[in-house]
C-alpha cells in the first residue's frame, strides 16, 4: 500500500527492483500523485462551556469578574488567517447577533475571542453557534450554551412637577 503523509500532496516516483535466484534484475519505475483534498477549518472552544453572565452585561465585562471567551481556528490548507468565522444566536431576543463580536478575525494567531452583550433586560439560555468558513467554502460549526442571568433591577421613579397649592384649598 502506498499512503501519504497526512495533509500531504504532490508527486513522487516509484521504482521497483526485482532479482531472481539467478541475479536477473528487472526494473520499472512509475509516477504517483497524491492529489491534494480540501480540508475543512478546525474550531474549537478554549473556554469553559457553558457560559454564564448577568443580564446587560458582556462576557468581558470587568464587573463580573469574566473575560473574553476564546476559542481556537485553523486550516491545515491555508493557514488560520484565511478562516472567517461568523456567529448566530438560538435566540435573537436574548443575544440579537448585532450583539456577538468575533475578535482577530483574519489574523495569523488561531486564537480568537469572543465577546457577548445579552439585549437589554433579557435572560434566559440560549444556544450560541460558532461557524468557521476557509475560502473553498468548507465549513465547520461549534455550538455552546449560554447562560444569561437574571439580575433584579431597582425601581425607577419619574421626576414629578412641582405643585403649587392654595393654604386650605381642601381636598384636590
Amino acid at each position: 500500500a502506498i499512503v501519504p503523509t497526512q495533509f500531504k500532496s504532490g508527486t513522487t516516483t516509484i521504482t521497483i527492483t526485482a532479482v531472481d535466484s539467478e541475479c536477473l534484475i528487472a526494473t520499472t519505475t512509475f509516477t504517483v500523485t497524491f492529489r491534494s483534498i480540501p480540508h475543512p477549518p478546525t474550531i474549537a472552544m478554549v473556554s469553559a462551556v457553558p457560559v454564564s453572565v448577568d443580564e446587560d452585561k458582556t462576557t468581558a465585562d470587568s464587573t463580573t469578574n469574566s473575560k473574553l471567551l476564546e476559542f481556537i481556528v485553523n486550516d491545515v490548507d491555508t493557514g488560520p488567517a484565511s478562516v472567517v468565522v461568523t456567529a448566530d444566536s438560538g435566540n435573537h431576543d436574548l443575544v440579537p447577533v448585532a450583539n456577538i463580536q468575533i475578535g482577530n478575525q483574519g489574523a495569523a494567531s488561531t486564537t480568537r475571542t469572543l465577546t457577548i452583550t445579552s439585549g437589554t433586560h433579557q435572560f434566559g439560555s440560549t444556544t450560541i453557534t460558532l461557524t468557521a468558513t476557509d475560502p473553498t467554502g468548507l465549513a465547520t460549526r461549534t455550538s455552546f450554551t449560554l447562560n444569561v442571568n437574571h439580575v433584579n433591577q431597582p425601581p425607577t421613579v419619574d421626576q414629578a412637577a412641582n405643585l403649587s397649592l392654595a393654604e386650605d384649598p381642601g381636598q384636590q
